[in-house]
């Protein structure tokens, strides 16, 4: 029994070790330590369920997946308007998979899992920036904006909902507007995102710099970037 739990947290412990090496490979927050211990965690977890009464429990697996979940939050950063990490946190969930696998004894699905994963890093990369190319070359590629304005504070009720409403005629979607204080003005910056439409903005930039109380705009657009 000790030779077969031995064997199973080894298999899982290179499957973790196959994935960190591609994810290492790319420099990713998570590498060959983060998902070997992951892959043998999930690996051990799992071999457990065998080693007590009702070896069908499927209760071990649920909460390797949920205690991963709040490792994959770790690795997800937010830096303004720009997320990065999902794709390590999802990397992470599937070590998590396929240690499961190797813990359960389905060593064959183990392997295949794991090629799978490796494989998806490895070709789905090139093929997405591939796609993007072509969306911006069509005119179609996802951007993120941050637009801003500085208004009068009497004016900050009206100006708020005015710049949203520009940016969504713009046919971007605003996910948040923060206000700080600018002097003695009030500077509000919408983020929004949605396909490349930068003359739109401009336009709508400018329509809102003619409104009373503005003292100033201006916005910049970030070409999205695939998080591999």
């Amino acid at each position: 029994m000790l030779a077969d739990v031995a064997l199973r947290l080894a298999i899982g412990l290179l499957a973790g070790a196959a994935i960190g090496l591609e994810r290492e490979w790319r420099q990713k927050m998570a590498g060959v330590r983060t998902n070997c211990l992951v892959a043998l965690g999930a690996a051990g977890f799992a071999s457990f369920a065998g080693l007590v009464a009702d070896p069908n429990d499927t209760r071990i697996a649920a909460q390797v997946v949920t205690g991963v979940g709040f490792l994959g939050g770790g690795v997800i950063l937010r830096e303004g308007i720009s997320v990065q990490g999902l794709n390590t946190a999802a990397t992470l969930w599937c070590s998590a998979m396929v240690g499961t696998l190797a813990g359960g004894g389905a060593i064959v699905a183990c392997v295949l899992a794991t090629v799978a994963v490796v494989g998806a890093n490895l070709v789905l990369r090139p093929l997405m920036h591939r796609l993007d190319a072509r969306l911006a070359r069509l005119g179609r590629a996802k951007a993120r904006y941050a637009a801003s304005i500085t208004a009068a504070p009497e004016a900050e009720d009206r100006l708020r909902g005015a710049l949203v409403a520009a940016l969504d005629d713009a046919g971007v979607f605003v996910s948040g507007v923060a206000s700080t204080p600018s002097g003695a003005d009030i500077q509000l910056t919408a983020h929004a995102e949605g396909q490349s439409r930068a003359v739109a903005v401009e336009a709508a930039m400018a329509r809102l710099a003619r409104e009373p109380g503005v003292r100033a705009s201006s916005w910049s657009e970030q070409r999205q970037v695939p998080d591999t």
